[in-house]
């Protein structure tokens, strides 16, 4: 799962989860943050995304949805917008797949989440 700007040529604004090879990977403004990495044997990963607040946080589960793990970095975007980076007005969900293989994807859900 990736938020990245609506203007795919500047990949400078992307942040986001990758796994490849077993590998979680974090990366923040297009950046591999190594020192995040986390191995993983599961065939199958699940992500909620929650963005709040100009805070994204991750959970991760392992187990098809019955335990949820938090991943060790939440990131503040606030500063992720037209003003720094140009070419386009607000951050968006993306969800992608490369390489070879198969992905299978499901259950996407996009939903606001109620305000108190």
């Amino acid at each position: 799962m990736i938020w990245h700007s609506t203007d795919l040529v500047n990949w400078t604004p992307v942040t986001g989860l990758s796994r490849r090879d077993r590998v979680l990977k974090t990366f923040t403004c297009a950046e591999e943050q190594t020192w995040m990495r986390v191995s993983m044997q599961a065939s199958s990963l699940r992500i909620r995304v929650t963005h709040q607040d100009h805070v994204v946080t991750y959970h991760y589960s392992l187990d098809n949805g019955k335990t949820w793990q938090l991943h060790g970095l939440r990131m503040e975007v606030s500063g992720i917008h037209h003003n720094v980076f140009g070419g386009f007005l607000s951050l968006r969900t993306g969800v992608y797949s490369a390489g070879e293989g198969s992905v299978v994807m499901r259950d996407f859900t996009y939903r606001a989440l109620a305000r108190e």
